[in-house]
């Protein structure tokens, strides 16, 4: 069954089309990179893997559990056709056993295939592509944000906590895009394509649409994280993350489009009919999104002045393996990282060298290496 439903549509064709000509279809895949390039200063062509992690934290006094803490965390990876971009800031009100948080999420992610990838290498580097050459497009863009609210509920066992969230999200943007087709020269002078868009937004990226009106999304999601202590100097940690989560979108804006290269046949009458380079329609329908779902398990050994972390992480189909080495440079919040095992803002607030490996599935290695120091 579709996802959409309340299809409301405005064909156009020809010159009635939008100014939608054949490079906007290119943009579409050279923004994400752009971005990562001016953005983050990676260039994603000449890569395997690399990933960033940034986070901001202030817990007022862990020790007390002060009333509330606030905490922002950014993270992106990064492989050859393969972009995530996950952005979280939430303030948190615990109480006892309960907590209630407010939060901003977002989530992103831009596949491509390799055939496609190396079309954008020879655009992007002002090569000159050979006569003969042949590309099948492939890319997708998906991804949202949210505002919402979490409820949390802790259940405290023997050497086990189980902690149960509850998330209930306005969606305030959504990207959802499909670029497929095939692209190649024919000659020196001629080439041939046929691409075909699927594009629903609440701001469009690609060209100015005058009636635009963003959509409205209502939605939840439900987390669970499991802290398993065999020792006081090791945990285990499992965490399923919008385990069930889904967002109805209603009136989103629409963009389908396709562009195409023969545009010469005959009508009944033997005449011919020149179809015009870019067709299409746009116009408002409802969105059911599934929030994809993603999986951490970590293995924790806590001896000072060594703090040991090695992660694992399942993105929809792409997954990373993390190994964290923290060297304490002070012993003060020893005690309290141990009596906290499973919050992870210490890394931040602590005095401390922190040295990361990263590695994806196909055994490309990062590092990172970072100094924290408490003001």
């Amino acid at each position: 069954m579709s996802p959409y439903s309340n299809n409301k549509i405005k064909r156009w064709r020809g010159k009635n089309s939008p100014s939608l000509p054949i490079k906007y279809f290119i943009f579409l895949l050279i923004l994400p990179l752009l971005l990562i390039q001016f953005t983050l200063g990676y260039n994603l062509l000449d890569n395997n893997l690399s990933v960033y992690f940034n986070a901001y934290s202030n817990f007022l006094d862990l020790e007390n559990s002060f009333p509330y803490s606030l905490n922002i965390l950014d993270t992106s990876i990064f492989n050859k056709t393969f972009y995530f971009l996950f952005t979280n800031g939430k303030l948190e009100f615990p109480a006892k056993n309960w907590k209630l948080t407010g939060f901003y999420y977002s989530e992103y992610t831009f596949e491509i295939n390799d055939s496609t990838l190396n079309l954008l290498k020879k655009i992007i580097n002002k090569n000159s592509i050979s006569v003969g050459e042949s590309y099948n497009i492939l890319a997708n863009l998906e991804g949202y944000s949210v505002f919402g609210g979490m409820l949390s509920k802790k259940i405290n066992l023997e050497r086990l906590d189980i902690l149960l969230n509850f998330k209930v999200l306005y969606g305030i943007d959504l990207q959802k895009g499909k670029l497929s087709g095939i692209f190649s020269r024919l000659d020196e002078e001629s080439y041939q394509f046929n691409l075909n868009l699927e594009y629903s937004y609440n701001k469009n990226l690609l060209y100015k649409r005058n009636d635009l009106i963003p959509g409205r999304g209502f939605g939840l999601s439900f987390d669970l994280d499991i802290f398993l202590k065999l020792n006081p100097r090791l945990l285990i940690t499992i965490s399923l993350i919008d385990l069930y989560g889904i967002i109805f979108w209603k009136d989103v804006p629409f963009t389908e489009a396709t562009a195409n290269s023969n545009r010469e046949y005959y009508d009944e009458y033997g005449n011919i009919v020149f179809q015009p380079l870019i067709s299409g329609y746009e116009g408002y329908r409802d969105f059911k999104m599934s929030i994809p779902q993603k999986a951490i398990f970590s293995l924790s050994y806590l001896n000072y002045p060594f703090l040991i972390n090695l992660s694992f992480r399942i993105i929809k189909s792409f997954y990373l393996y993390e190994l964290e080495i923290v060297f304490l440079l002070s012993k003060d919040n020893f005690p309290l990282i141990l009596k906290h095992p499973n919050n992870i803002s210490w890394r931040d607030y602590i005095d401390s060298i922190r040295f990361v490996i990263f590695g994806d599935q196909n055994n490309s290695l990062n590092f990172l290496l970072s100094l924290s120091q408490k003001l």
